[in-house]
C-alpha cells in the first residue's frame, strides 16, 4: 500500500457546478432552457479545479523524478518506521513497474 490510484469517470455538467456522489439537488429542478456554459471532462478533476501539467515529457524523466522522491521517502522512513523500509521498497518496485509499462497512457494533473 504505497499509491492512491483514483478512477474518474467523463462527465458533461454546467460549468462550476460540482457533484457529490449520493447529493444532487438540481435532480429535482425542472430544465429552464437556459443557455449556460456546459464544461465536460473527468468529475475528479472539475471537482477539484485541477490543471494538467506537462511535467515529464517521456518515460525517461519521469523515472528520474520517481527514483529521486522514492530516496526521500526512504530517507524519511529510516528516520521515523524503519521497520517498513524493506516493505515499501518491495511494494514500490511492484508500483513502479506497472505506473511505468503505461506511461503513454497518463496524464498529471497539479
Amino acid at each position: 500500500d504505497v499509491v492512491y490510484e483514483v478512477y474518474g469517470r467523463l462527465v458533461q455538467r454546467k460549468a462550476g457546478e460540482i457533484e457529490i456522489a449520493g447529493f444532487n439537488p438540481s435532480a429535482e429542478e425542472a430544465d429552464e432552457g437556459t443557455d449556460e456554459a456546459v464544461e465536460s471532462g473527468v468529475d475528479v478533476v472539475l471537482n477539484h479545479r485541477l490543471q494538467e501539467t506537462y511535467a515529464f515529457n517521456d518515460k525517461k524523466s519521469y523515472t528520474l523524478y520517481l527514483k529521486d522522491y522514492m530516496k526521500k521517502l526512504v530517507a524519511k522512513l529510516e528516520e521515523k518506521a524503519p521497520d517498513q523500509v524493506e516493505v515499501f521498497k518491495t511494494n514500490m518496485n511492484k508500483v513502479m513497474k506497472d505506473i511505468l509499462s503505461r506511461f503513454k497512457e497518463l496524464q498529471f494533473f497539479t
